[in-house]
């Protein structure tokens, strides 16, 4: 009987390994998008600015997020949104004016730790493979090619 003591703790520890690894692949929750080129060119580096003039400083910026929510076997459907957010404060006043758009986005698993994901209605066609947490994603957007890097959004 000594020995079965032994025994469950390490099984239970290779089951624990195992049943985070899986977790690990789920593309469930919330995605922020960290890199997104376009032929070569980074769309993010211009997505956020803030300038002043007349003592007014004015910010905009555009944020991209991915989310899962529905999960059928290995296939994942959500949203790809686009956050715009335009600020003034200063001499002229405060405004904020805030606006997002939703697009469906689909993830069909093409083996393990890889995903076809699309987003139709912005033509964006796209394999993604899981490195070190992130998607790391190489494909198109209509006849201009894509990279893009999404990261799992902190709680």
């Amino acid at each position: 009987m000594s020995h079965h003591r032994f025994a469950i703790p390490a099984l239970s520890t290779i089951a624990m390994t195992v049943t985070a690894g899986c977790g690990a692949r789920s593309l469930t929750g919330e995605w922020l998008v960290t890199a997104f080129e376009i032929d070569g060119d980074d769309y993010l580096d211009d997505l956020s600015q803030t300038y002043e003039d007349d003592g007014c400083i004015y910010h905009a910026s555009i944020e991209f997020t991915v989310e899962f929510d529905e999960r059928d076997g290995d296939d994942y459907d959500g949203s790809f949104e686009i956050h715009y957010s335009y600020g003034v404060t200063g001499s002229c006043g405060t405004y904020s004016y805030n606006y997002s758009e939703s697009y469906d986005v689909n993830a069909s698993r093409e083996d393990n730790g890889e995903w076809d994901i699309e987003i139709d209605d912005l033509d964006v066609d796209a394999t993604c493979t899981m490195e070190d947490g992130a998607l790391e994603c190489d494909g198109d957007v209509g006849d201009e090619d894509l990279e893009m890097t999404l990261e799992r959004e902190e709680d």
